[in-house]
């Protein structure tokens, strides 16, 4: 058994096979600077709020401090997210 599949079957409650198809609750979601781009997207497609801002981690580790107007932009649009939708 593949370490993998040993944590998908324990969240499942049950074994899980190579190439299925299981749905299950993330313990936590991790996302980075990329976040500035998915808000966009995430909001073009009509969601209104994540699914829980208590299992959701933003680190903002790349060019901290931001080296040009750019990345301080983002990193502001980071911060309205998260504050949008009640992540800490």
């Amino acid at each position: 058994m593949t370490m993998a599949k040993a944590i998908f079957g324990k969240k499942a409650g049950r074994k899980v096979e190579v190439n299925e198809i299981i749905e299950i609750e993330p313990d936590i979601l991790m996302t980075h600077e990329n976040t500035a781009a998915i808000s966009k997207k995430f909001y073009s497609m009509g969601v209104k709020r994540v699914w829980d801002p208590e299992k959701i981690v933003i680190p903002v580790d790349h060019c901290v401090p931001a080296a040009n107007e750019k990345y301080a932009a983002n990193h502001k649009l980071i911060r309205e997210f998260a504050k949008e939708q009640n992540i800490k």
